[in-house]
């Protein structure tokens, strides 16, 4: 009743619904069966026509972890970058849960015809709590809506919630649970010991979705299918946005850990500093961001499984120093991580280096591409319409150091696919707009062959060598 006197005062006024001051009790932490009711609310209104709601797997207590996505059409593989949202892996740090809700019906409601920016135009506010300031993102989130396939997932451990636990109903930390490529210290007997830290890849036996808990499997068998291009993981405990690596081998000290893309990471986590009124100027973290392993190690962590894995260039997101704040701290918490937000999803997907790798001859898409940055040489491939996207730098300053790229930059990037030519193209990326390109691969001709028969060649040759 307040809330809507507030707002009816506020319009009297001739102020939009945006510009109101709402009171505290607006935030509030929904149960688990009102953040299911208020997902199915955003995807029949303001989501509607752009919008689905997936089951991805249930929790060890069986409630249902639901993602909701939106695009021009959800469900489907599309030729756009892509960016997730994901809250609540620790089930006592429940900010990321209301955030993400908040930040859908701001997308959904920017996109929608009566909700685009205009001036004196209110930001909806049915479901979450608009809060004065929403309407200067209008314009960014109606860009993601239109251009961007957007996934949003508020809590990845129901079961932690509802028990105001950190662990999952059986008591195991979740973000100790993802296959990890050093395997110290992990719960999982699946784990693997690779033999050093330029090996990247990560074994695994058959069954090792039956060894995750459920919660694990269900969003590492997601993640394989969504060919996701950046994403964001809210937690709580601290202010600082942190990027892969996790730990090194063999180490348990606290000591940096750079992986291929540290660049380009550091430039995502900077942009969601940057855009934080006060993140940037931690006392604690230079400049707001921190390399995980520097801060501490940690080992079966999500965001070095999401980049090794799926190409998922995944940051975690620390919001506040106290976990589990009062509910009346939530609309504060939104005002100062709603720029980081939009910040660090921009970068990922209109700052990003995007485009096709197609048959020359039959601009069909490639089975097997895969394509490198010169200076980081870790693959990365495009989805089943041969589009790609990826984050990338121009800066390849000393390990730690600031990455701010604000003017255009040169990045060499290979294309490669087995039986074509490999392809090298030299841009120039400006990091506001990105740059689209097209690899166009001509196939190899082996004494005179060409196509299938070039390829039987190849690998017959190559099996020669094997045998040699």
């Amino acid at each position: 009743a307040l809330a809507r006197v507030a707002l009816a005062l506020a319009a009297l006024a001739g102020v939009t619904r945006a510009d109101a001051a709402l009171p505290p009790s607006e935030w509030r932490y929904r149960s688990n069966a009102d953040l299911a009711s208020a997902l199915d609310a955003l995807h029949a209104g303001p989501c509607a026509g752009m919008s689905s709601v997936t089951s991805i797997g249930t929790s060890v207590q069986g409630e249902e972890m639901r993602v909701l996505e939106v695009s021009s059409d959800p469900g489907t593989t599309q030729a756009k970058p892509s960016f997730a949202f994901f809250g609540n892996m620790h089930g006592d740090e429940p900010v990321g849960r209301e955030l993400i809700l908040r930040l859908a019906e701001l997308v959904c409601g920017a996109a929608n015809a009566d909700g685009l920016a205009t001036s004196g135009v209110a930001v909806p506010g049915d479901i979450t709590s608009p809060e004065p300031g929403d309407e200067r993102f209008v314009e960014t989130a109606a860009w993601l809506a239109t251009h961007a396939r957007l996934f949003f997932a508020p809590t990845l451990n129901p079961d932690g919630f509802a028990a105001r636990a950190r662990a999952n109903a059986r008591g195991v930390d979740l973000n100790r649970d993802w296959p990890d490529q050093y395997a110290i210290s992990t719960r999982s007997s699946s784990q693997t010991r690779q033999q050093s830290d330029t090996d990247l890849s990560i074994s695994l036996p058959a069954d090792a979705l039956e060894t995750r808990q459920p919660e694990t499997a269900a969003v590492l068998s997601w993640s394989r299918t969504v060919n996701v291009t950046g994403a964001l993981s809210f937690h709580e405990g601290a202010v600082v946005a942190n990027y892969p690596w996790d730990a090194k081998r063999n180490s348990k000290k606290a000591e940096y850990a750079r992986c291929p893309d540290d660049a380009a990471f550091r430039r995502l986590a900077r942009a969601y500093a940057d855009g934080h009124p006060t993140m940037h100027a931690s006392r604690e973290f230079k400049g707001g961001i921190t390399n995980g392993a520097k801060w501490y190690p940690l080992w079966g962590g999500m965001q070095d499984w999401h980049y090794i894995a799926t190409g998922t260039m995944s940051v975690t997101i620390e919001v506040n120093d106290l976990k589990f704040p009062k509910a009346s701290e939530l609309g504060r918490l939104w005002r100062e991580h709603r720029g980081g937000i939009f910040a660090a999803a921009t970068v990922a997907t209109r700052g990003a280096l995007r485009g096709f790798v197609l048959d020359a001859t039959t601009t069909e898409p490639i089975k097997n591409a895969a394509l490198t940055v010169k200076g980081v040489e870790f693959p990365f491939a495009p989805n089943a319409l041969g589009f790609f996207a990826r984050p990338v730098s121009g800066q390849r300053d000393p390990v730690g150091g600031d990455d701010a790229a604000t003017t255009p930059f040169l990045v060499t990037v290979t294309a490669t696919a087995p039986g074509y030519v490999a392809d090298e193209k030299t841009v120039t990326v400006d990091p506001l707009d990105g740059v689209d390109l097209v690899f166009e691969m001509v196939r190899v001709e082996v004494n005179g062959l060409g196509g299938a028969a070039a390829d039987a060649a190849a690998a017959d040759a190559a099996a020669d060598r094997l045998r040699a």
